[in-house]
């Protein structure tokens, strides 16, 4: 993967955001419920594992095993995820948690829950549960604990826990639903302070989870209400008639100063935005290409353009600054032209490359408008050193994997370096 800007996240809000679990307002009272604003939303509960369930934690609905932060993960559900030897993995869940349905979270629904991961095909972020080290074997070893065996060491166990791939859910209520995804609205399978009350067109609520295990939330709950496009999210926010604006185009921050009511909050994330291409598939497929395509682009250009200054150039898969920074990344248009003429990619008279009478293809799939902005940046820069590069944006991220499985090319994806 081509890693890029932004390693930061921002929010348009009348309050501060966190990157989580809901923490979002300035001087909000008790008993109050926060109204965000996407132009992106469910139409139904989807299935565990899905894409569309891995926004969940933001709202407060979904969390994991293990909290993503700069200092590594930290304890969140999971007490602690200890190698025994690098074969054998024990997680062990914190006391006294449940699921929002006052089911048990203990060491045999833990089991349920990460034996789904591992089989189940609508695990679409990780199949294989690879990021938990593909085990050969979940058993339960105590009341609150799971043993996992791998066949291979795989150190970044405790990492694949604090990915957003792995929300913890309460299987056995998955499993009674029998492929009705769209009924688990209302059977509280998540563990986080709220929960979905109804998901109807244009809104989603979730209301206070009056048992959560971490203590009575103080909000009564969270709305989210479409609108048709990001500059009508602004207006509501500015108009009073909603408080936050997550994920926002970076270009919005200039819009929304001097604007009423509204604060822009840029927060360390944990997270950045990558170039994923298809090396299953023709060009990418050659190494040479794969390099030629990344020398080709300039991170720190994308973050001083697309990123406005707010986000951070990355030079690997973690910040320069960061303890586990190893990095490799570079900007050398010159070596790529070079990778590519050793390749076999002649330019024609247009400055395109092409092979045997086929032209190289650098297809962008995104699906926000900073993936547009960051795809549309890249898509310039890869075009002078000869690929024909284009970009398609689409409406939901769940459109592209099987487009980029299947025709190839490079999804900007939004991921975890941490996470």
């Amino acid at each position: 993967m081509t890693h890029l800007s932004l390693s930061r996240r921002h929010f348009l809000a009348l309050s501060a955001a966190a990157a989580l679990t809901p923490r979002y307002v300035y001087g909000a009272g008790e008993d109050a419920t926060i109204v965000f604003v996407s132009d992106y939303l469910l139409k139904a509960a989807p299935a565990p594992g899905s894409y569309d369930i891995q926004i969940e934690p933001l709202y407060g609905n979904a969390e994991f095993l293990m909290r993503p932060t700069w200092d590594g993960p930290q304890p969140w559900l999971a007490e602690s995820v200890t190698e025994l030897d690098p074969l054998h993995w024990r997680i062990t869940l914190k006391p006294g948690l449940s699921f929002q349905n006052g089911n048990k979270l203990d060491g045999a629904a833990l089991k349920a829950c990460l034996d789904y991961y591992k089989s189940a095909k609508e695990n679409q972020g990780d199949p294989g549960a690879t990021l938990i080290g593909s085990p050969t074997a979940i058993e339960v070893s105590g009341d609150l604990s799971v043993d996992l065996t791998l066949a291979t060491p795989y150190p970044s166990v405790p990492f694949g826990c604090a990915h957003y791939a792995y929300l913890i859910f309460d299987a056995a209520a998955v499993a009674a639903a029998r492929g009705d995804f769209a009924s688990l609205v209302d059977k509280g399978i998540f563990t986080g302070p709220f929960k979905w009350s109804s998901i109807a067109a244009g809104k989603i609520s979730y209301v206070r989870n009056e048992t959560y295990w971490g203590g009575r939330p103080k909000l009564a709950g969270v709305d989210i209400r479409q609108v048709p496009d990001e500059q009508a999210g602004l207006a509501a926010i500015s108009a009073g008639e909603a408080d936050v604006l997550a994920y926002p185009a970076l270009a919005l921050a200039l819009a929304a100063k001097g604007m009423p009511n509204v604060n822009y909050e840029v927060i360390d994330g944990v997270g950045f935005i990558g170039l994923l291409p298809n090396n299953a598939m023709a060009p990418f497929d050659d190494v040479k290409v794969r390099k030629a395509f990344s020398l080709a682009i300039d991170n720190d250009a994308l973050a001083a353009g697309v990123g406005m200054g707010i986000g951070t150039a990355m030079k690997g898969w973690f910040p320069s600054n960061h303890p586990l920074a190893l990095d490799f990344l570079a900007f050398d248009p010159q070596q790529a032209d070079k990778l590519l003429d050793d390749a076999g990619w002649v330019k024609g008279a247009d400055g395109l490359r092409s092979k045997d009478g086929k032209p190289l293809e650098a297809r962008f799939y995104c699906y926000t408008a900073i993936g547009e902005g960051i795809s549309t940046a890249s898509a310039d820069m890869v075009k002078k050193v000869g690929f024909a590069a284009t970009v398609r944006r689409f409406e939901s991220y769940t459109e592209i994997p099987p487009v980029h499985e299947k025709d190839g090319g490079i999804y900007t994806v939004y991921t975890e370096s941490l996470g």
